[in-house]
């Protein structure tokens, strides 16, 4: 690459304004994208330039967008690990247990039809279907009909291969 000192001359006379520009954009940064500037100029300047202001100007504008990308996506890298690290204080875990106590007596007050209804839906997680087959009431659908839904007969299908292999040893 070879630079002619003229076109070199009218680059770096642009370089007050390339500066302003860049510490209008990024304050804390511009002197690293003034030198980012200057050197992408360098590396990719086009053969005969007329304004060479407009160019630079768009050159720092793209490194200034990099550059807050750059420092968007770290903020978020160092913020997710923060949260990963971060352990719950004692008032925290104090609130929470309140809280499952609070639960647990609430689910302990219901009638025992509906506290079965809430153990096996939220602790057993069975679909209103399984959880009327486990209470032992069947749906007036087709597969009530039939005793009861296919998640709880392969349930049952599994528990006695299960349990025949195990009688059988």
């Amino acid at each position: 690459m070879t630079t002619k000192p003229d076109d070199l001359q009218r680059l770096l006379a642009e370089e007050p304004f390339v500066r302003a520009l860049a510490h209008s954009l990024v304050a804390d940064e511009a002197d690293d994208v003034v030198q980012q500037a200057f050197l992408r100029a360098l590396e990719h300047r086009p053969g005969d330039l007329a304004q060479p202001r407009s160019w630079l100007a768009r050159i720092v504008r793209n490194l200034a967008i990099d550059h807050r990308r750059r420092r968007a996506r770290r903020d978020d890298r160092h913020r997710a690990a923060a949260a990963q690290d971060r352990v719950p204080s004692s008032s925290e875990l104090l609130e929470g247990e309140e809280r499952r106590r609070a639960l647990v007596a609430a689910v302990d007050a219901l009638p025992a039809d509906q506290r079965t209804v809430v153990l096996l839906r939220y602790y057993d997680g069975l679909t209103r279907r399984c959880r009327r087959c486990a209470r032992g009431s069947t749906p007036s659908t087709a597969a009530g009909a039939r005793g009861c839904c296919r998640s709880c007969r392969s349930r049952r299908r599994r528990a006695r291969c299960h349990g025949a292999s195990s009688r059988r040893r």
